[in-house]
């Protein structure tokens, strides 16, 4: 391996055990959004943003020592000849692909959440005409005041 390559692959191990950690606590996070734990999600969220400190600084090193419009695993696969650096790669490539999937499931229930909630304050607080509904096309959008009553969220 060559200097660049050495230096993406050192990057890679030392991202490794964050991304396990990462993938974990977004775990934790979609049981404590299943529960509905406000507590646990709160701790969730300074622990995945304690790692998240350490992980971006990282991977804007690993992006700016790649060739440009290169990916990591296109770069580096033809470098490794042991099977264990091999098996590195393929882990951070899964491992990154889990975590980006779970990370947007997560941050969708989170919206999801978010606008049930905005939806029961509103009709708490007598401001039926500002929940959102939806068209005949099941796609949301907003009353006026005075607008039709049906298929409120």
């Amino acid at each position: 391996m060559s200097g660049t390559e050495k230096r993406l692959f050192e990057l890679l191990q030392k991202l490794l055990p964050l991304l396990e950690q990462f993938l974990y606590v977004l775990n934790s996070e979609k049981d404590a959004l299943t529960r509905l734990d406000t507590q646990a999600l709160l701790d969730v969220t300074a622990e995945k943003n304690q790692l998240l400190d350490q992980i971006l600084p990282l991977t804007t090193r690993l992006a700016e020592s790649l060739p440009q419009g290169t990916s990591l695993s296109a770069y580096l696969r033809p470098h490794l000849k042991q099977p264990d650096e091999r098996a590195q790669l393929e882990r951070f490539i899964q491992l990154s692909e889990q975590a980006e999937k779970q990370h947007l499931e997560n941050g969708t229930t989170l919206m999801r959440l978010a606008q049930i909630n905005e939806g029961l304050l509103n009709i708490l607080l007598g401001r039926e005409n500002e929940s959102p509904t939806y068209d005949e096309k099941l796609k949301g959008r907003r009353t006026s005041i005075g607008g039709a009553s049906l298929g409120k969220a």
